[in-house]
């Protein structure tokens, strides 16, 4: 990592890569086409940026999480 002039450090995440869809989200009517400003994740009816834990399948979104506003995974009919 390079340093800074102050001796701190930066770090350089361009090499990280962030999911954009979830399985689940592609198949769900509440996804929106649409990314947040900084283009990591994506938007749904129920989140402004749909965590990871669901992007990554790590959480099935048929059951409640936190900040979902009871919105969940509904199949695109």
């Amino acid at each position: 990592m390079p340093a800074t002039k102050d001796g701190g450090w930066v770090l350089d995440d361009r090499g990280v890569d962030y999911p954009i869809y979830g399985l689940q989200c592609m198949r769900c009517k509440h996804l929106r086409d649409e990314r947040p400003k900084d283009s990591i994740g994506s938007r749904c009816a129920a989140f402004a940026r749909i965590p990871r834990e669901i992007l990554e399948g790590k959480h099935d979104h048929t059951l409640p999480f936190p900040g979902d506003g009871g919105i969940r995974f509904e199949p695109i009919q």
